[in-house]
């Protein structure tokens, strides 16, 4: 049946429609008939009512749209591996931990807001004053790597960056962040910088010279053996053409043509072979050397490390030998 046709069997002689408005969004509308005419009261009465609606399903819209929100937030939040958080400073208290908290520090979260402290209290004693004073005195981006002890005994490394949330005054209203366990990192790092300390133990221990290049034929290592033998500082040596340095004039472009074949073919037909070869001083005197080169990285760019063992004496013995066997000769 047609709105018409209803409206006639009906009697209905008036009808009167109002828009519901959220800003310039239609989101409804509200319809009226009666079997009289509306009086301008009824009609005013009926905006109101249209109006109030509209608000309602403005502030149900809202709530919904933060209740989904909220929900994606703890979605995201409860389900990272890292320590999500929000605090305000000036109240001194935590409003929410993600539950890596638990985790990563062995503490429950309700101590947290019960003693908003209490993370402070995991932290390692030598770490505790530099982390807290950072805390308290953050009013930009903060960024903090330090050590927390679990209630079993295990020390485990936090690296922990906040964010203050700022009113207009410029003043901290509340503090959001996020603490990941760097553990395996740090783990990582002391074992390189062990491996590190070895090498560096080594090259400054050793008798012989190590010298090391990279692909342009630069040096990136030069040692102490290096230095005494050649005559230049490290801080010299470094950055420097390698072939300009040790290499007589006369064999430095035999010395550049090897290199460049190496890195077009990798055929490095000297490496890891015990050559006897002229090395040059720094002030240009030349000296037999017993040299041993190796590529020294796996992965990426190629570096080379020369072990150069100055015989000079050796072959002045070897020399004086030869000469006393011919004497030897001369004399049967």
């Amino acid at each position: 049946m047609h709105d018409q046709e209803w409206a006639k069997r009906e009697g209905m002689v008036a009808f009167a429609g109002y828009p519901l408005l959220i800003g310039d969004q239609l989101v409804g509308v509200m319809a009226t008939f009666a079997r009289k005419p509306f009086s301008q009261n009824t009609l005013d009465a009926m905006g109101s009512v249209a109006r109030s609606i509209a608000v309602g399903i403005r502030r149900q819209l809202t709530e919904d749209d933060l209740r989904g929100s909220e929900e994606r937030f703890r979605e995201l939040a409860e389900n990272i591996k890292e320590i999500f958080f929000v605090a305000d400073p000036g109240a001194g208290s935590v409003h929410y931990a993600s539950p890596a908290y638990e985790e990563i520090t062995g503490q429950r979260r309700d101590t947290l807001y019960q003693n908003p402290r209490a993370w402070l209290q995991n932290i390692h004693p030598d770490d505790r004053a530099r982390v807290e004073l950072a805390f308290r005195d953050n009013t930009e981006n903060l960024d903090q790597e330090y050590r927390i002890v679990r209630p079993d005994g295990e020390v485990r490394w936090l690296r922990s960056r906040a964010f203050p949330v700022k009113e207009e005054s410029g003043a901290v209203i509340r503090v959001v962040g996020i603490a990941a366990d760097i553990s395996k990192r740090k783990q990582t790092e002391e074992k390189l910088n062990q491996n590190l300390d070895r090498t560096r133990a080594i090259l400054e221990t050793a008798l012989d010279c190590i010298i090391t290049m990279d692909r342009e034929g630069k040096v990136l290592e030069f040692n102490p053996a290096a230095e005494k033998t050649f005559k230049y500082t490290r801080a010299e040596a470094i950055g420097k053409e390698l072939s300009e340095l040790i290499i007589p004039p006369s064999l430095r472009e035999k010395h550049r043509r090897g290199l460049a074949h190496y890195l077009t073919t990798g055929d490095g037909p000297v490496l890891g072979k015990r050559l006897e070869v002229t090395a040059m001083r720094a002030d240009g005197t030349e000296f037999p050397v017993e040299l041993i080169v190796s590529r020294t990285s796996i992965d990426g760019p190629p570096t080379f490390t020369g072990f150069i063992r100055d015989i000079s004496e050796r072959k002045q013995a070897e020399e004086q030998i030869q000469r006393n066997l011919e004497r030897i000769k001369a004399l049967h």
